[in-house]
């Protein structure tokens, strides 16, 4: 007798908490004023699945000026035991992904096939939304552990993208001409604008200087560098990213003549414009970094060393320098 009971209190179990999960709302939060990273395709993508695939769909429109605080909202919404599921949707580079919200956590949704965009990429990330809260209603009652509000710090498991980074590094420099390398400390910051876009300003102090052979004699030669980068960087929430920007720097020489025989040397300084383009690779764990920048450039005017009226060396086209070190995001 008890096993014909039980066979019929199964399905009826499973039937009970398909048709509760099913009575939850959905809750998609709309937001106007996020400027760049609102994805109003994905979001649409999104609703559109939602309640072709039977999911009682709410649109709670959002006045968030931040990613952050439009999370933060989804969070608190999250906590009523009457919702499925909330979700956001925000761009990332030229895709997006899908912020969600359940009962056993959050998730991260994106779509990660090679060359998907548009509208292949939006279909994408709404099936990816749906599966998952198909698989929140199968979840079987018993031993469901209990709901429990969502945290700042479970909050901080999602990607952050940073507001900016500052690091401090070792720098060397080379000119046309410019003998064996120079050594100087580099220090730097980055600052998000508007998505892609950012703003590394920074610069340089020599420590050691380039030492030049010229037939004239021996030059020692000190280059400091101060100047900024409009910087394009598309995934900026990523573990590694790759940016690449254009700039200007001011950028000093001082030179110290050591005269072959024949030649007197002397002591001079210049001041010139360099036209530079960057390469940032960064590497990111939790909010420390390492990174490696690459920068090309032409300086305005050349550089030149003369003796007796002669042209000696000249320096600046190209001028290259590369940096490596260490930082925070913040």
């Amino acid at each position: 007798m008890k096993r014909p009971a039980l066979a019929v209190l199964l399905p009826l179990m499973v039937w009970s908490t398909v048709t509760h999960a099913a009575l939850r709302a959905v809750i998609v939060l709309v937001p106007s004023r996020l400027g760049t990273e609102q994805w109003p395709e994905g979001t649409s993508a999104v609703i559109a699945e939602l309640s072709a695939d039977g999911f009682e769909v709410v649109q709670n429109q959002s006045e968030a000026t931040t990613s952050g605080t439009l999370l933060a909202e989804v969070a608190r919404t999250a906590a009523h035991d009457s919702v499925l599921g909330v979700i956001a949707v925000l761009r990332e580079g030229e895709n997006g992904a899908a912020y969600v919200w359940t009962a056993h956590g959050e998730r991260v949704l994106r779509d990660d096939t090679p060359g998907a965009r548009g509208a292949v990429a939006e279909s994408a990330v709404a099936l990816r939304v749906v599966e998952l809260l198909r698989t929140e209603m199968l979840q079987f009652p018993l031993a469901a552990p209990a709901r429990s509000k969502p945290t700042p710090q479970n909050q901080t498991l999602l990607p952050r993208r940073p507001a900016g980074l500052i690091w401090l590094g070792a720098t060397t420099s080379f000119g046309s001409d410019s003998g064996t390398p120079p050594l100087a400390i580099g220090a730097g910051a980055s600052v998000r604008l508007v998505l892609p876009f950012g703003l590394d300003i920074g610069g340089m102090a020599g420590l050691m200087p380039a030492h030049i052979e010229t037939r004239a004699g021996r030059l020692s030669m000190r280059t400091e560098e101060f100047g900024a980068r409009l910087m394009f960087d598309p995934y900026p929430s990523s573990s590694v990213t790759f940016a690449l920007g254009l700039g200007v720097s001011s950028l000093w020489f001082q030179a110290d003549a050591d005269g072959a025989r024949g030649f007197a040397g002397k002591r001079d300084a210049t001041q010139v414009m360099l036209l530079a383009a960057r390469a940032r690779l960064a590497v990111r764990m939790n909010r420390f970094l390492g990174l490696l920048v690459f920068d090309p450039g032409l300086t305005s005017p050349t550089v030149t060393v003369k003796a007796s009226g002669t042209e000696v060396l000249r320096l600046g086209r190209p001028f290259v320098t590369i940096m490596t070190g260490a930082g925070w995001a913040f």
